[in-house]
C-alpha cells in the first residue's frame, strides 16, 4: 500500500461540513494490535486508523463512517478518546450522504485542503488521481447522492501526492512529522534496552520493545516494534520494519528492512552465539535474543536434560510457531510432550503437576518472544539444571534425533484449572473486576468470579498470571505480597504450613506466630523436600488466580471484608534494586557475610558486573534506606 502524505487546513463551505468514509475490509491492509510511534505509521502498517480519526477531530469533521470493519477493528476504535461521531456499516450499498463527502477506499494520511476538495464535488462524484494519472483511492460525493464509482477524475492542483520509491524517500516524508515537537516523545518508544556504549542518533525513531546490542551505532533509522539489533551493528538511513532481527556486526545503508526478515552478516567464520538462559531473559541465543524456530527447536531438545515429560504452551497466537518448534526439539530426544496450545502460565503450571512433568517451556512476550522455561511446581531451573540445558544447546542436542518421542494433547486440561479454582470458595458474593493484560487470562478469571452482586472488588492480575493485587475503596490496594501471607489463613483450616519463597519478606514469620501457622521457607541452597512438595501442591506462589480463589474462601468463612483482612497484616514492604559494580562475587560474598542483615538479600546473576538486591522493611521509605545503605557498602568497598 503507497503512503500519501497531503499538507493539512481544515475547511467547510456554507456552514456545512465535510464527512468521512473509511472502507476497513483486508484491502485496508489495517493491523490494529502493533503499537509503534506515530513516524513509522505509512511504512509499518500499524494502527494508521487512530491517526486518521485525530487528525479529523482536529480538522473538526463531525461525523465518520466506518464500512467493512471487523470486531477487532470495532474493539480497537472503541478504546480512543475522540469526539467525533463515529458509526458502522457492513457495505457502501444504499448509503444516502447527508453532506459533502470524502470516501477512502485505502486507509492513508488524508491531509487535503478540505476547502479545495468541496469545490471540486458540487454537483457529481469525482474520484482523485496523482499528478502522473494514478488513482488514490480516494473519492468526493456531494449531499444526496449514494456511494458509487465516479465518472469524474480530477488532480487536485493543490495537494502534493508521493508514493515513496525507496527508503530516502520514505525518510524525507518523515522529516515533517518528526519536526513537530509533539513527536519527541515518540521517538523512543517503552521497553527499549540499550546495550553499553550503544549510540542512537536524535533523528532515529525507536519502536517500543527493541533490542540494541553493544556498540551498535544507529543513524537516521526508523525502527518498528521488537526489532533487535545486534552488537556493533552499523546502521545509517534504514527503514527496518517490526520484529526484523539485525545480527551483530551489520552494515547497511540506505536498506528496508521487512517485517521478520533477519540480516545476517556475512562472514567467512560464522558468528559464536553463546547460549544465554537466565530466570529474566529466558533461553536465547547471544544479543539479540535470536528466539527463531531454529533457537526454539534447539531449546526444546536442551530442556529434555533436566526430565523426559515436557509441558509446553504460548502466550499468543503470534509465537505458536516457536512453541510447536520446541515440541519438536523435546519430541526428538524421545521426551514425552504435553502441547498446551495458547494459555496463561498458571494454566501450563496446573497441566504439568496434572501430568507429572519435570519441567515447563513457555512462549511469552508482546513484541519480542521469551522462551521461559521453568520446573513444573513452578520454581526457577537450579544453577545445575541451568548449565545442562545450556551445554546441551552447545552440543547441538537437537541435530541427533532419538526415535520415541510422543507429542500429546493437554487443551482440556485447562478445564480441570478452572474447577479448581472455582473448588476453592462457594459462590461470589462480590462483584469482581478483571484488569490483566492478557485476554485469555482476563476470560477465564471472569468466568471463575463472574455473577456477585455485593460489594466491588478490583482483581489486578500480572500478565503471565503468576500475581494477583486486590482493590477495594475501603481496604486500598493490597499487594501480592500480602495476599500471599493471608493465604495461610485457608491453609491453616486445613492443618497445613504455607510454604514462601525464600527471599519472602521476613514479617511471615511474625505474621505466622501472631494466627497460629507455620511458614516452611525454599532456600536455594538446600531445598527441603517437603516445603518443595509443599510449594507445588498449594500453587499460590506461581497463580495469581488460585491465590484470589483463597481470599474469597477466607472471606466467606470468616465473613470477613477487605479492609478488617488489612488491619490483620504487618507493615511490610520491599524494594528491589539493580546495581553495577566491579567486585567479584567472591568479594560481595565476602561482604554480605560480614554484615549479615536478615532483612537485604544480594543475588549475582550469571553475567558479570550486576547484582540484584532485595531489601524489606516496613515502609517504602525505609526499603529505599536500606538500599541505599548497603549501595555505599558495596562502594566503599571498591576502595
Amino acid at each position: 500500500m503507497p503512503s500519501i502524505l497531503i499538507s493539512v487546513l481544515c475547511y467547510t463551505k456554507g456552514g456545512i461540513p465535510m464527512n468521512v468514509i473509511l472502507f476497513c475490509d483486508q484491502r485496508a491492509a489495517f493491523s490494529p494490535m502493533q503499537h509503534l510511534p506515530e513516524a513509522v505509521l505509512p511504512y509499518c502498517n500499524i494502527p494508521l486508523i487512530a491517526h486518521i480519526l485525530r487528525f479529523l477531530e482536529r480538522s473538526q469533521i463531525p461525523e465518520v463512517t466506518l464500512i467493512g470493519a471487523d470486531e477487532q477493528v470495532r474493539a480497537f476504535v472503541g478504546t480512543l478518546p475522540l469526539h467525533t461521531s463515529l458509526h458502522f456499516a457492513e457495505d457502501a450499498a444504499g448509503v444516502k450522504l447527508s453532506a459533502p463527502t470524502l470516501v477512502l477506499r485505502r486507509l492513508c494520511l488524508p491531509e487535503w485542503d478540505m476547502g479545495e476538495l468541496l469545490s471540486l464535488c458540487e454537483h457529481a462524484p469525482v474520484r482523485l488521481l496523482h499528478p502522473d494519472g494514478s488513482p488514490t483511492h480516494a473519492q468526493l460525493h456531494p449531499a444526496g447522492t449514494g456511494i458509487a464509482v465516479p465518472e469524474q477524475t480530477v488532480t487536485a492542483v493543490l495537494s502534493v501526492f508521493r508514493a515513496p520509491a525507496s527508503p530516502q524517500e520514505y525518510r524525507s516524508m518523515q522529516e515533517e512529522l518528526l519536526s513537530d515537537s509533539r513527536m519527541a516523545s515518540f521517538r523512543l518508544g517503552q521497553g527499549v534496552r540499550i546495550g553499553k556504549n550503544a549510540a542512537i542518533s536524535e533523528d532515529s525513531v525507536i519502536g517500543h520493545d527493541c533490542v540494541i546490542g553493544e556498540h551498535a551505532r544507529i543513524s537516521g533509522c526508523i525502527l518498528g516494534d521488537g526489532v533487535q539489533v545486534g552488537a556493533g551493528a552499523v546502521l545509517q538511513n534504514c527503514v527496518i520494519a517490526p520484529h526484523a532481527l539485525i545480527d551483530r556486526e551489520v552494515q547497511l545503508e540506505g536498506a528496508a528492512i521487512a517485517e521478520g526478515e533477519i540480516a545476517a552478516v556475512h562472514l567467512q567464520k560464522p558468528v559464536c552465539r553463546r547460549p544465554i538462559i537466565s530466570e529474566e531473559d529466558g533461553i536465547h541465543e547471544g544479543l539479540p535474543r535470536w528466539n527463531t524456530p531454529e533457537t526454539a527447536l534447539s531449546a526444546g531438545a536442551a530442556l529434555t536434560a533436566v526430565g523426559e515429560r515436557i509441558a509446553v504452551g504460548y502466550a499468543a497466537k503470534d509465537w505458536e510457531h516457536l512453541a510447536a518448534a520446541a515440541a519438536a526439539g523435546a519430541a526428538s530426544q524421545g521426551a514425552q510432550v504435553w502441547q498446551m496450545g495458547h494459555c496463561a502460565l498458571p494454566q501450563l503450571l496446573h497441566a504439568a503437576k496434572a501430568v507429572q512433568c519435570d519441567a515447563v517451556l513457555w512462549v511469552q512476550g508482546d513484541s519480542v518472544p521469551q522462551l521461559r522455561a521453568v520446573c513444573a511446581d513452578g520454581l526457577p531451573l537450579s544453577d545445575v539444571q541451568r548449565r545442562r540445558v545450556r551445554q546441551a544447546m552447545e552440543s547441538r542436542l537437537s541435530t541427533r534425533i532419538v526415535p520415541c518421542g510422543k507429542l500429546l494433547d493437554a487443551h482440556a486440561l485447562s478445564a480441570l484449572w478452572e474447577t479448581e479454582c472455582r473448588s476453592i470458595f462457594h459462590k461470589p458474593e462480590y462483584t469482581v473486576e478483571i484488569c490483566c493484560g492478557d485476554p485469555l487470562l482476563r476470560e477465564a478469571a471472569q468466568r471463575i468470579f463472574g455473577g456477585g452482586t455485593g460489594m466491588r472488588l478490583v482483581l489486578n492480575l500480572s500478565e503471565d498470571g503468576t500475581q494477583a493485587s486486590l482493590f477495594s475503596q475501603e481496604s486500598g490496594m493490597l499487594r501480592h505480597e500480602q495476599l500471599l501471607l493471608l493465604s495461610l489463613l485457608s491453609f491453616r483450616e486445613r492443618g497445613g504450613a504455607l510454604a514462601l519463597p525464600a527471599d519472602f519478606h521476613p514479617a511471615a514469620e511474625e505474621f505466622a506466630a501472631r494466627v497460629g501457622g507455620r511458614i516452611l521457607r525454599l532456600f536455594t541452597s538446600k531445598v527441603s523436600p517437603s516445603a518443595a512438595k509443599l510449594y507445588a501442591e498449594q500453587g499460590v506462589c506461581t497463580d495469581g488466580v488460585l491465590l484470589f480463589a483463597h481470599i474469597l474462601h477466607i472471606m466467606e468463612q470468616r465473613g470477613m471484608r477487605p479492609v478488617q483482612l488489612a488491619e490483620l497484616l504487618p507493615k511490610m514492604y520491599t524494594a528491589r534494586r539493580e546495581i553495577s559494580t566491579s567486585l567479584s562475587p567472591q568479594a560481595v560474598e565476602k561482604l554480605r557475610r560480614s554484615n549479615p542483615d536478615s532483612c537485604v538479600r544480594i543475588e549475582l546473576p550469571d553475567y558479570r558486573g550486576r547484582l540484584r538486591m532485595l531489601a524489606h522493611a516496613r515502609s517504602a521509605e525505609a526499603a529505599a534506606e536500606l538500599c541505599g545503605f548497603w549501595e555505599q557498602k558495596l562502594r566503599l568497598g571498591l576502595e
